[in-house]
């Protein structure tokens, strides 16, 4: 039976509440058969545009999507400068978003950006001093700029952002290569506070859109953020308004040793042989999550209306047998991954026509394939 834990939460200012459930491994549900077994119901594929020169992609690093749209980030592999544009949901190409450059509706240096699907709205955060949020719409049309000059002195280099529900930007601290523990939430109106505080919190860089790490502990959708305090694995949740709450305690986790809390930066990174999450994904009815070590990943599912955890038989992480293929956002209960002639890997025996047809299809095209995984509870 699952224990009820109302605990006292170091957040700052009473921001993070705590009313924790105690997740043992009693609790865990295990099944015999792979989580594509039991809960992937179909994939698709969405051959993206290549017709023209404006439509063309470079290495894709997030997808989000929204009313029937695809809305791609991709790195110019020339002139290493991110790209915006949009797809509808046949893969037609409809228009950019910005551009780079120095005038009030273009972006320049580091940026990060999120749709704000409640207002039909594009935000690209512009990192700087001051924090700049330059707003457009689905066509690409400018609309405004906020600027934020209230960050919390120990928030630096804010890379990753989610929109909340009442229109708040959400922001994860990363200092260098290593991860800082704020959370900080960018208002509508420019003003901004932390929500989780340097000294309660470690999160990691998102999986799929940087390389270096392949890590992610954080996840947004539906203007709802979920993430996992890994030095003690307790999973928050946070919908705007400057607050989260933690929601479970996933006890049969293994907890870090004192050591791996000393030196947590380098011995989760570096040693194969660490237990820790891999992939962690935000769907609108459950979290998905890889844990183990490196070579020995299984993957789980916490059903966000039971709170019931299950596990499944430990398989390869590929999805439906794509080789290396890459997690790039998520909405609904689907992932949206990419494949890309020359990046992803075709090495394996194929075992289907129409595996073979999709291979065949996506090595022709000068654009990157988009690939959709649609679960079910």
């Amino acid at each position: 039976m699952l224990a009820v834990l109302l605990l006292a939460c170091n957040g700052r200012n009473g921001k993070v509440s705590d009313r924790s459930v105690l997740i043992s491994e009693s609790d865990v549900i295990e099944s015999d058969s792979s989580i594509f077994d039991c809960i992937l119901d179909s994939w698709e594929a969405v051959y993206l545009d290549d017709s023209s020169t404006d439509a063309l992609l470079g290495n894709i690093m997030k997808v989000q999507y929204d009313d029937g749209l695809f809305f791609i980030e991709s790195m110019s592999g020339n002139t290493q400068k991110h790209i915006f544009k949009v797809f509808d949901k046949e893969g037609q190409y409809k228009n950019d978003i910005s551009r780079p450059g120095r005038a009030r509706d273009e972006y320049v240096g580091n940026i990060t950006w999120t749709l704000d699907p409640e207002r039909n709205e594009v935000a690209i955060v512009v990192i700087g001093n001051p924090y700049t949020v330059k707003y457009f719409d689905y066509e690409g049309n400018f609309l405004r700029i906020v600027e934020s000059n209230t960050l919390p002195e120990t928030f630096a280099d804010g890379r990753i952002a989610h929109m909340m529900s009442d229109g708040s930007i959400l922001m994860e601290s990363l200092f260098g290569m290593v991860p800082t523990n704020d959370l900080v939430a960018i208002h509508s109106d420019g003003s901004a506070d932390s929500i989780v505080p340097m000294s309660s919190c470690k999160l990691s860089q998102e999986s799929g859109f940087s390389t270096n790490f392949g890590k992610r502990y954080l996840d947004s959708q539906n203007g709802e953020t979920w993430f996992m305090r890994a030095l003690d694995n307790r999973l928050y949740k946070s919908s705007g308004s400057g607050r989260a709450e933690c929601v479970a305690s996933l006890a049969f986790l293994e907890e870090p040793s004192e050591s791996d809390k000393l030196n947590y930066e380098m011995s989760w990174l570096w040693d194969s042989e660490h237990a820790h999450l891999d992939i962690f994904m935000n769907m609108k009815d459950m979290l998905l999550f890889t844990y183990g070590t490196r070579k020995a990943g299984v993957w789980h599912m916490y059903d966000k209306k039971s709170g019931a955890v299950h596990r499944y038989a430990n398989t390869a992480t590929n999805l439906v047998a794509m080789p290396q293929l890459k997690e790039s956002g998520v909405y609904d209960n689907t992932i949206i991954g990419t494949y890309m002639p020359g990046l992803n890997g075709n090495d394996q025996e194929l075992n289907s026509p129409e595996l073979e047809a999709f291979y065949s299809r996506a090595s022709e095209s000068d654009n990157p394939t988009l690939v959709l995984y649609h679960f079910k509870k």
